[in-house]
Parts: structure tokens; sequence; C-alpha cells
């Protein structure tokens, strides 16, 4: 963890990469508590700024900054 914050002041890009890489919940079915407003989808992908970018149903791509995440269980 300490390499990772040290990366940091070296650039947050370079600090994104390595979450990414580490992520248990990219890839996956899981709903997000944005507040009390659940949204369901696959989580796709970090955006620049590390947002949860979130497949909906729908096929649209919605971006969360913040929320709590539940896994479902089957998903990919």
């Amino acid at each position: 963890l300490g390499d990772l914050l040290g990366g940091i002041d070296s650039g947050f890009a370079e600090v994104l990469a390595c979450v990414k890489k580490r992520s248990n919940v990219l890839g996956k079915h899981l709903v997000l508590y944005a507040g009390d407003h659940p949204v369901e989808g696959i989580a796709e992908e970090l955006d620049a700024e590390g947002c949860l970018r979130l497949r909906l149903a729908d096929g649209t791509l919605q971006t969360f900054a913040a929320g709590e995440v539940t896994l479902r269980p089957g998903g990919r």
C-alpha cells in the first residue's frame, strides 16, 4: 500500500492502472447504491478520474463517483 500511495506523487494514471489490475469489481454484475437509489449493472471500467462506469441492462453506461457496491451471485 505504501508503494501505491507513494505513486500518487508521480501521477494518478499510474495509481489508477494498479487499482484496475487489482480490482475485484470490474467485470462483475453488481448493485451500486448511490444514496437510497440502487442501480444494477456490470462494472465495466474506471475512468480517468477513478469513477466507476456501470453498464446498465439497457446498454447505457452510467458513471458513479461514489456509492456502496454489492456483488451479485452468478455475475461474470
